[in-house]
């Protein structure tokens, strides 16, 4: 992946390679893909939506956003409902974070290996 910076706007490029037979002779064909990622920080909707769809990774994206274990414990402790739980760390993180709690930021801890969410970066952090 080449990550390419244009005028406030990240653009990600993404190559991938499909092999298939054609008349007895192998083809390589490129698909090339471009993504923008949103600038800015999040809105309440997708706080909100990502808060509910992140299930069970929630404390996996908490600890990649730089939200403290000490934290994540209160925020595990005070909310009863998985959904509440993804939205609060989020909601945390945008409070600690300010200006510097992006989609840019999201969109590398939700395609991070903890947490495996590449879905759900194209879904709320690509424009």
């Amino acid at each position: 992946m080449t990550v390419i910076e244009y005028s406030e706007k990240i653009l990600i490029l993404k190559c991938c390679e499909q092999k298939r037979q054609q008349q007895h002779q192998q083809f390589i064909g490129t698909e090339l893909f471009f993504f923008v990622v949103k600038a800015g920080t999040l809105s309440r909707d997708d706080l909100e939506g990502l808060g509910r769809e992140i299930g069970n990774r929630w404390i996996n994206l908490g600890l990649r956003l730089g939200v403290e274990e000490t934290m994540i414990k209160v925020i595990n402790r005070v909310n009863k409902q998985l959904s509440e739980k993804g939205f609060q760390v989020l909601m945390y993180w945008e409070r600690r974070k300010g200006p510097e709690a992006t989609y840019l930021a999201l969109c590398d801890a939700l395609q991070h290996e903890s947490v495996g969410r590449g879905d759900l970066a194209k879904k709320y952090c690509f424009g």
